[in-house]
């Protein structure tokens, strides 16, 4: 095993997105989110109480305060593009988790190939 060394993810999916975080008073981030920022996507499967989760980046022109809503981009890790792909269309709408704690939701603006 080597130290110090990072393994940065490979995506697929990638989708042009509406992110809206919570505010700090409902349960949301009490600092900003940048670009780069990873949270948890919880994806609800039509018809079951089934959802998707797992890793996926955000790109962001400029930093997202608590309570506020911007655009951005957001890519999934390669190993849950094929489940979540099915799921979503624009108008798409999920929410962003931090462990057990939900912060946020996006809405599908767009689905790049």
């Amino acid at each position: 095993m080597r130290y110090g060394l990072t393994v940065s993810p490979e995506f697929g999916l990638s989708l042009d997105v509406r992110v809206e975080l919570l505010p700090p008073g409902a349960g949301g981030r009490s600092t900003p989110i940048a670009s780069g920022y990873r949270p948890l996507c919880l994806i609800g499967s039509p018809g079951t109480d089934e959802q998707v989760f797992g890793l996926c980046e955000l790109v962001l022109a400029e930093p997202l305060a608590p309570g506020n809503s911007g655009d951005g981009h957001l890519s999934f890790d390669t190993a849950i593009s094929d489940d979540v792909r099915p799921l979503l269309r624009v108008g798409s709408r999920f929410d962003l988790a931090e462990g057990l704690r939900r912060v946020g939701s996006v809405q599908v603006k767009g689905i790049r190939p």
